[in-house]
């Protein structure tokens, strides 16, 4: 087997990973680490592992980068030219992985007859923001049985339905299927580069499963508030420019799931001022709004409770559940940022490149 850990300005996280991935139980592994043009300690950090016992492990220095390949393709595929083994697992440098997860993977993937295994993962919340913000997003699975944003394990597994996709955090897929579609060439320009690989497998006729990893490896969701923003933003800004109805509508959707609930009960509370109505109360307004307050309440309240369910399903502590509107606000306007059609990843600004990305979202 071939780890291939693609790694961008990973200071902070990338000694952890290893010192993870070099004690699988695995019986036979090489680590490939593709160090991207990080002008960190990246690279330092990454050699004073290959000195050590375990499997080996080779560094690829990228020294340049062509504007053709979005995000980390080009890494991904400098990795695989580098690697010699029948299965391919990639993974990111702020993962952190649990004992005996790599054995497991492989086991299921034999198991099941598949091509390509995706894991999800548990989430890493190091910092407010990203705290306030998670259970929001994971509480979408509460509205969405099946998914959203083509976001849905039972689709993924249902080899009669169309949909398809890999998680970039931790996916393990034979060589042989890997290269018939092209691997991460095929999705050079595409900003969702895993999603579009998964969806690209599948309609091959290879076989694609997805599983709960969560207990198995941990991944950080975002660093701070500008990495958040960008992670909404790039959700969004590929869509947009392919299908931009569809992109306005899926944010005006998001908008109201989000924030609608929390704005009715603010505009409700406003209109029952005194005054608001000049001064002569309309009973019927006045019935009429307190309905709308009414609605508005119980929305915030179901909001809420999705809140407190994903807050301790994440092991995030409850006293932030009532700033499940700020984690609503943040998420809206990320996502409204994304309908310019531009986002940012790593240091690296993506447009009009990524405008083939969409015809499979």
């Amino acid at each position: 087997m071939s780890v291939i850990l693609p790694a961008r300005d990973e200071e902070d996280y990338i000694g952890l990973c290893l010192r993870t991935l070099v004690r699988q139980d695995y019986p036979d592994f090489e680590i490939i680490v593709i160090d991207d043009n990080s002008t960190d300690a990246t690279y330092d950090i990454v050699r004073s592992f290959t000195t050590g016992d375990g499997p080996e492990i080779k560094v690829v220095r990228m020294v340049d980068h062509d504007s053709a390949w979005v995000g980390k393709t080009l890494a991904c595929t400098r990795g695989r030219e580098a690697a010699t083994g029948d299965l391919l697992l990639f993974t990111d440098a702020d993962t952190e992985h649990g004992p005996g997860t790599m054995r497991l993977a492989v086991e299921h993937l034999m198991s099941e007859g598949a091509d390509v295994l995706t894991l999800t993962t548990g989430l890493r919340m190091p910092e407010f923001w990203t705290r306030v913000t998670t259970p929001v997003i994971t509480s979408f699975r509460l509205a969405y049985p099946d998914g959203i944003v083509n976001f849905s394990a039972k689709r993924v597994n249902d080899d009669s339905r169309e949909g398809g996709m890999l998680i970039g955090a931790y996916f393990l897929v034979k060589s042989g299927a890997y290269d018939a579609v092209g691997g991460h060439g095929s999705v050079k320009n595409m900003i969702l580069e895993d999603w579009m690989l998964g969806k690209r497998l599948k309609r091959a006729g290879h076989v694609v499963r997805i599983a709960d990893g969560s207990r198995m490896v941990d991944a950080v969701w975002a660093r701070d508030l500008p990495t958040l923003d960008r992670v909404f933003t790039r959700l969004m800004s590929p869509l947009v420019l392919n299908k931009k109805a569809k992109a306005y509508g899926n944010w005006l959707e998001l908008m109201l799931l989000l924030s609608g609930p929390h704005a009715g009960v603010v505009a409700a509370a406003l209109a029952l001022v005194p005054g608001a109505y000049g001064g002569v109360p309309d009973p019927y307004g006045v019935i009429l709004h307190v309905a709308l307050a009414g609605s508005a309440l119980a929305a915030v309240a179901l909001h809420a409770g999705s809140y407190v369910l994903q807050s301790r399903y994440l092991g995030i502590p409850l006293r932030y559940t009532g700033l499940s509107w700020l984690g609503g606000l943040v998420a809206t306007v990320g996502f409204a940022r994304g309908l310019r059609g531009r986002t940012e990843w790593h240091g690296r600004g993506y447009g009009k490149e990524m405008a083939d990305d969409g015809d499979d979202a």
